[in-house]
């Protein structure tokens, strides 16, 4: 599915796009460590550039997880407080679902 900035709110918009995004970066840096199987003259430049590519996604994954515990987990139990009257018990209450009510409420 392809968000489109106008379709969904900011939240959701980024939401879905980052985590694609990154997918994407690590489907990249597969293919390009693959690509390393068949050694050409250029070998020493392309693992300098999985290195810094990787070194990236770390900084990615750690800055991530770091803004989930701090701001999403904290969101998503939050709001599941705030909107329990609207949701069955054991259902699955999406994240973007609840960013976006609770922007229209606040």
């Amino acid at each position: 599915m392809q968000a489109h900035a106008g379709s969904w709110s900011p939240v959701h918009f980024l939401y879905l796009n980052f985590h694609d995004a990154i997918r994407s970066e690590l489907e990249d840096v597969q293919n390009d460590a693959r690509s390393l199987l068949a050694p050409d003259q250029q070998v020493h430049e392309k693992l300098i550039g999985l290195r810094d590519r990787v070194r990236f996604l770390e900084q990615v994954h750690s800055y991530h997880s770091s803004v989930e515990d701090e701001v999403g987990f904290p969101l998503l139990f939050f709001s599941s407080m705030l909107f329990m009257d609207e949701f069955q018990p054991g259902s699955d209450i999406p994240f973007c679902a609840i960013a976006d009510r609770m922007c229209n409420r606040l």
